[in-house]
């Protein structure tokens, strides 16, 4: 689709994927919720799939046969977990059961830990089960617990629900506990002197450290800063609550802020033009949320055609894909907060 709005060839493949699928998916199942069908087409879109609606009933299938009623594995994340399950793969049904299995598992022994149930442990749990041997999840769970507890002591007044995400994301790295605490210390300092929400300066120094790019603090918030103050320059507010934690994927990419906020624009515009994105069927954050994540996706895949041969191309790239795991993550529950559970998607 021609559009007078320019984002690089890789962001318009992956508007276009986006837009397709979220359309595929609506048509396929529309009596859900269409904010979690959007979700789950971002899913596909991101991994470069087409949606398979087969296999995406079936991971459906598979989430009813296991999860209770009441479970929040089929509340309001359950076709953004579905479609993560159904992912191309050549033992699909085989592993998706497997991982559903690992992520119940971890999910009973992380609310046996004290974590509060809900749409956020889920995906902590899944995080963790995707990225953990079975033999090590109650270690990873524990080391989890430890993260969590250790940022909630100083500021618990800021620690949000949120907060269970991002201490699974740091469980799985080799950081200390303590050494990473005080660097989301540091981070917020620098933060929270030019951020109006306190409590989302919190979040973004823990994905910042979460990234696990271990350069200077001051540096890093003044580059997520510079980020924020390009993108507003361009009429894009990336300060609301839900939005704001997608500052922490766009700061890995090894691109300057006046570029990475020209492509996030751009692709705001032309993704609004698509059909069924217009201002009365998606609200301005949740657009800003696709549209940054999918500018991050096509810059990252253009750093890493660039960074192919050489040595900074995994570091470059594993940082950028892990934070944008984590954001995901978060901005997803986010969005799907105020779906009721009565909700049709909820079958």
């Amino acid at each position: 689709m021609k559009t007078g709005h320019y984002v690089t060839p890789l962001t318009q493949e992956g508007i276009d994927r986006f837009a397709a699928a979220a359309s595929e998916l609506k048509r396929a199942f529309w009596w859900r919720d269409s904010l979690a069908l959007r979700l789950a087409a971002f899913v596909y879109a991101r991994a470069a799939a087409p949606p398979d609606c087969a296999a995406l009933r079936r991971a459906f299938a598979l989430i009813r046969g296991r999860a209770g009623v009441f479970s929040p594995f089929r509340g309001n994340m359950s076709p953004f977990l579905a479609a993560l399950l159904s992912l191309p793969s050549p033992r699909r049904d085989t592993l998706a059961d497997e991982a559903l299995s690992k992520t119940l598992k971890l999910y009973s022994t992380m609310r046996g830990l004290g974590f509060r149930a809900g749409d956020r442990l889920v995906m902590a749990a899944f995080q963790l089960a995707s990225q953990t041997p079975a033999d090590r999840c109650e270690a990873v769970a524990l080391r989890a617990l430890s993260f969590y507890m250790s940022l909630k002591a100083p500021l618990s007044f800021l620690t949000c629900e949120d907060g269970c995400i991002t201490a699974a994301a740091l469980a799985l790295s080799d950081a200390d506990v303590a050494e990473s605490v005080a660097r989301v210390r540091e981070l917020y300092e620098h933060l929270r002197r030019r951020l109006l929400s306190k409590q989302g300066a919190w979040l973004l120094a823990q994905l910042l450290a979460a990234g696990g790019s271990g350069g200077d603090s001051q540096s890093e918030a003044a580059h997520a800063l510079a980020l924020r103050d390009a993108l507003r320059a361009r009429r894009v507010d990336i300060d609301t609550p839900r939005a704001l934690p997608m500052l922490a994927a766009l700061a890995a990419l090894p691109a300057a802020p006046s570029d990475v906020a020209n492509e996030v624009a751009g692709a705001c515009a032309a993704l609004r033009e698509r059909k069924g994105f217009s201002a009365a069927c998606v609200a301005a954050d949740e657009l800003l949320l696709y549209a940054s994540a999918l500018a991050a996706n096509g810059l990252a895949r253009g750093a890493q055609n660039g960074l192919a041969a050489t040595a900074l191309c995994g570091g470059v790239i594993g940082a950028i894909a892990a934070r944008q795991v984590m954001v995901m993550a978060i901005c997803a529950v986010s969005a799907t907060a105020a779906v009721t559970t009565s909700a049709p998607g909820r079958r």
